[in-house]
Order: structure tokens, then C-alpha cells, then sequence
């Protein structure tokens, strides 16, 4: 079971990093970091689209796991019940960085997301 899981993780990276590298290559202008938002503490241009590529990793996973192993209704309810929390979580983020949101605003939705994914 341990080698499960460690394969698990290690693909999971191995995703993850080939779609950060990837999507670091491609010069999108509209996840180029922008330094007129007041929340953000950078000093220098930081790309912002590193999200999508640890949220494709994750979705990745979750369709292996599903997938390779054989789970009862109850189990599968609950990963698609984290998926579904993590999804939108990642659009709300997604949705901040093309859009500046207040942050009572975003402060709502997560708790709403949480208490949605719970």
C-alpha cells in the first residue's frame, strides 16, 4: 500500500512540474502578474498560472485513483465531493488573478465553498 501511495505522489509531481514548466513557456499576457493590486506582496513580476498546472496534476490524480481502484458509492461520493470543493476553489483563485476581487468578497465564497464541499 505504500508503494501506491508513493507512486501516486511522485506522479503527481511528475505532472505537476511538466505543466508548470509548459504553461511557464507560453506567453500569456493575461496571467502576467500585475503590480497595481495592493494585496499582492511581490516586488518583482511573478507569473500567475502556476494554479493550473498543480490543479491539472490534482485532477489527473483523481481520475487515475478513480480509476485503477475499485471504491464503494460512499467513497467515491466523498472524493467527488472534495473535487468538487477544490474546483471551485481553484476558479475562485483563477477568477482573482484575471479579476482583482475584494477580499470580504473572496473571504464569502470560500466559506461558502467549504461549507458547500462539507
Amino acid at each position: 500500500m505504500l508503494s501506491v501511495v508513493i507512486f501516486i505522489f511522485l506522479l503527481s509531481f511528475l505532472i505537476s512540474a511538466a505543466c508548470i514548466r509548459v504553461l511557464l513557456a507560453q506567453p500569456l499576457k493575461i496571467f502576467q502578474s500585475r503590480s497595481n493590486q495592493q494585496h499582492h506582496i511581490h516586488t518583482g513580476a511573478i507569473p500567475r498560472i502556476g494554479g493550473l498546472g498543480i490543479f491539472i496534476s490534482y485532477l489527473c490524480i483523481v481520475v487515475v485513483t478513480l480509476y485503477c481502484f475499485s471504491f464503494d458509492f460512499r467513497v467515491i461520493q466523498t472524493h467527488l465531493a472534495v473535487f468538487f470543493g477544490a474546483f471551485l476553489a481553484f476558479s475562485l483563485g483563477l477568477i482573482d488573478d484575471l479579476f482583482p476581487l475584494n477580499a470580504r468578497f473572496k473571504l464569502f465564497y470560500q466559506i461558502l465553498i467549504a461549507l458547500i464541499s462539507h
